[in-house]
C-alpha cells in the first residue's frame, strides 16, 4: 500500500501543484514511520520476551535435579509468557508504545537478566 501511495504522488509531482503533492507525500512518508516504529517496538518487546521464556525453559532442563528448580525457572517462565500474549492484544499493543512501558520493561528485563545469570 504504501509503494502505491509513494507512486501516486511521484506522478503527482511531476505535474502540477507541487505544494499539494508535497504535502501528501510528508503525510504519507510520516505515516510509515509511525507504523513502522510501532511495530518496531512491539517486535522488541515480544523477542525480550521469548528470550526470557527461552531462558527460563533451558534453566529448567539443565537444572532438572537441583531443589526448587521449578520455581526458579517460573520466575523467568511466566513473565515471558505474559509479555508475549500481552503483545498480541490490541491493548497490549496501544500500552507498548508509551513511554512507561519501555521504563518499566527495561527495569524488570534487567532484573529478569540478572537473576538468569544468579541461578
Amino acid at each position: 500500500m504504501l509503494k502505491a501511495c509513494q507512486q501516486i504522488t511521484n506522478k503527482l509531482l511531476l505535474g502540477e501543484g507541487r505544494r499539494e503533492t508535497g504535502a501528501l507525500l510528508l503525510f504519507f512518508n510520516n505515516l510509515h514511520y509511525r507504523y513502522g516504529m510501532d511495530m518496531q517496538r512491539v517486535n522488541n518487546f515480544r523477542m525480550g520476551a521469548y528470550a526470557a521464556l527461552a531462558a527460563g525453559l533451558i534453566n529448567l532442563q539443565y537444572q532438572s535435579g537441583s531443589e526448587s528448580n521449578l520455581s526458579k525457572s517460573l520466575v523467568l517462565i511466566a513473565p515471558g509468557f505474559l509479555v508475549l500474549a500481552f503483545s498480541f492484544t490490541q491493548g497490549g499493543k496501544r500500552w507498548m508504545q508509551s513511554k512507561s512501558a519501555a521504563a518499566i520493561s527495561l527495569t524488570c528485563g534487567a532484573l529478569l537478566l540478572a537473576y538468569s545469570f544468579i541461578v
